[in-house]
Order: C-alpha cells, then sequence, then structure tokens
C-alpha cells in the first residue's frame, strides 16, 4: 500500500488452502474522514504481486460510515476457506472500545457481519475498554479469540478468551467472557495459536 498521508499499524497475516495470501491492518486514513480503518489486501503469487497498489483497490473491512475508530485486526481462515477478522472499534454508541467480528466468503472481496451491523463478540454493559484482539480457528472450524479487558485505573488489565463453534454467529463470551489471566499492571497485546 503507498499513501504518504496514512499511518499503517497493527497487521496481521494468514494463507488459505490455495496458497493466497490475505493481510490485514488498521490504517489512519487522512481527512477529510481521520478515522483509523482496517484494510485488507491480498497475493495469490506468493507476495511477488499484492491486489492493492493504490489507495482504491484496498479492502475496506471495517464501516468508515461508523463514524468510529477501529484497531488491531487479527486474521483467520476456517476449513471452508472463508475469512474471519476480528478487531476493536472505539464505538460512540456504546462509549467504550469493544471487539468486534466480520467475516468474508468470497476470498475477501466483500465482507458481512454474521449477523446485522458489525458483530459485537464480548460484553457490551462492561464500562472498560476491550482491546488488542486476536484469532485463530481449529481443523474443526470452531474460532477462538483473545483480547486484553482494561480494568481501570489502579487495577490494570486482563486477558480474555471466547469461542465459536458455528461459525461465528453466536460466541461462548458474549456477556462475561472468560478470564484466562491474573490481572496485570502492564498487559501486552495477546496472541492465540490453536
Amino acid at each position: 500500500h503507498d499513501d504518504d498521508e496514512a499511518v499503517y499499524q497493527s497487521n496481521d497475516i494468514v494463507i488459505d488452502s490455495y496458497g493466497d495470501i490475505f493481510v490485514v491492518w488498521s490504517e489512519d486514513e487522512p481527512e477529510p474522514s481521520g478515522l483509523d480503518e482496517i484494510l485488507l489486501t491480498y497475493s495469490s503469487d506468493g507476495g511477488s504481486t499484492w491486489s492493492a497498489v493504490t489507495a482504491a483497490a484496498d479492502v475496506v473491512i471495517s464501516d468508515p460510515q461508523q463514524e468510529a475508530n477501529s484497531f488491531y485486526p487479527g486474521i483467520t481462515v476456517d476449513p471452508s476457506d472463508d475469512l474471519h477478522v476480528v478487531y476493536h472499534k472505539e464505538d460512540p454508541a456504546v462509549g467504550y472500545s469493544k471487539i468486534y467480528t466480520t467475516r468474508s466468503t468470497d476470498g475477501g472481496a466483500t465482507w458481512t457481519a454474521i449477523t446485522a451491523g458489525d458483530q459485537m463478540i464480548n460484553d457490551a454493559t462492561s464500562l472498560y475498554d476491550d482491546h488488542s484482539a486476536d484469532i485463530a480457528c481449529d481443523s474443526n472450524g470452531n474460532l477462538f479469540v483473545c483480547y486484553k479487558k482494561y480494568l481501570g485505573t489502579g487495577v490494570g488489565s486482563q486477558m480474555y478468551i471466547t469461542r465459536s463453534t458455528d461459525g461465528g454467529l453466536t460466541w461462548s463470551g458474549t456477556t462475561a467472557g472468560i478470564p484466562v489471566s491474573t490481572v496485570f499492571n502492564i498487559a501486552s497485546n495477546p496472541r492465540i495459536a490453536v
């Protein structure tokens, strides 16, 4: 990607069963939006060429119409070669950063949440920020997302995990999540592999 005015950060990569390489990242778009969005590009020739060299060809995964910043994407591919992306979004409607997921069934050309709109997969009522998510898929198609929950000033952060056994339609930790670490004063970004 080549845009002299944008700021790029937080990338992730996955390879599907055909050998296609997919890369996602968050990008701070220049004006007029000025929003951080999740973008995707891919290569079908082992990385020699990529689907996008200009901004017009990159696929925007997050919804720029929502006027909310989206950060720290993670990407995985399931046994059907559907792509799943997870990210956190600073959602003004909620007031805090929450974890969202979206899916592509056509090699990344189009993206849709499994339910209407971007799908929030963690507790919407929590008064704390959830961020820095990562996603993985096992050989049976079960999806796993880990993320960090900020527990407040002077308390620290804790790692959480949630699982979907139905392709992302429902998640085990939608209401509470499952803590998988002790509370840390400083917790780095979690990563997951299965």
